[in-house]
């Protein structure tokens, strides 16, 4: 199956040293990240898209619970809530929690955590294998509108943002409004050509035109449709990467 990919986010740094320690004894885990606080553990997970998260419940800006929720349109990873405190196991599982670590974590318990967790990973690899295994589910973004189902080439779709209970997907020359969230969408999106620059919008990279700075790490974005968004601070880093990338 491969490593399982995780991060960390923990404001403590003897804890956050020591559950590190810890899943470097595991060869079953990779860790590709880690935060020290909600704001921090967000902007991680989106650039990162790892497969669990170990996060404390009590760390600055937003807490645990927060982080889950701001979330819970995007494409989840597993979450372990770690925490030096039993009250909020209940509330952990109704947020669909994976485990709910105790510290100080020994490392039995951490393995039985893992075992549980790689499951988990493998059920959704396999999943979203099969999902992906044609080229026309790669190249087309399958939506439905009122009583019929579109087949959208991907290449086309400049812009997609929530409007309340709906998805509204753009093209050069069509407007599609489609009864799903915006991580479900997402779900099905090339993640190395769409990117959200705003908790409601998702653009395509390559019809990107122009980046404009507006104020405290803010953007303006243009695309070459002619729309002109906002980017704001949280979602600048996974756009910024993807641009790197694409030189």
């Amino acid at each position: 199956m491969g490593k399982m990919r995780a991060v960390i986010v923990d404001d403590e740094a003897i804890s956050l040293q020591r559950l590190k320690r810890l899943i470097y004894d595991s060869a079953e885990v990779e860790l590709v990240g880690e935060a020290e606080s909600g704001d921090a553990a967000i902007d991680t997970i989106r650039r990162t898209s790892p497969d669990v998260v170990f996060l404390d419940v009590q760390i600055p800006e937003v807490d645990g619970f927060g982080v889950v929720e701001c979330l819970r349109n995007d494409p989840p990873p597993l979450i372990v809530f770690v925490t030096a405190y039993d009250e909020y196991a209940v509330r952990a599982f109704k947020a669909n929690a994976v485990d709910y670590l105790l510290k100080p974590i020994d490392s039995e318990r951490l393995s039985a955590c893992l075992a549980r967790v790689k499951k988990q990973v493998s059920l959704l690899r396999s999943e979203r294998g099969s999902s992906r295994s044609t080229g026309f589910k790669k190249e087309r973004l399958v939506v439905k509108c009122d009583r019929s189902y579109k087949a959208l080439r991907l290449r086309d779709v400049s812009l997609i943002e929530a409007a309340g209970n709906y998805v509204v997907v753009h093209t050069p020359t069509e407007t599609f409004t489609v009864r799903e969230t915006l991580g479900a969408i997402e779900a099905r999106l090339h993640r190395g050509k769409f990117v959200r620059i705003h908790r409601s919008a998702i653009i395509n990279v390559d019809l990107l035109a122009e980046l404009v700075p507006i104020s405290h790490g803010e953007y303006s974005v243009v695309m070459q449709t002619g729309q002109t968004l906002t980017m704001t601070r949280r979602y600048r880093e996974a756009l910024m990467d993807l641009i790197s990338l694409s030189k």
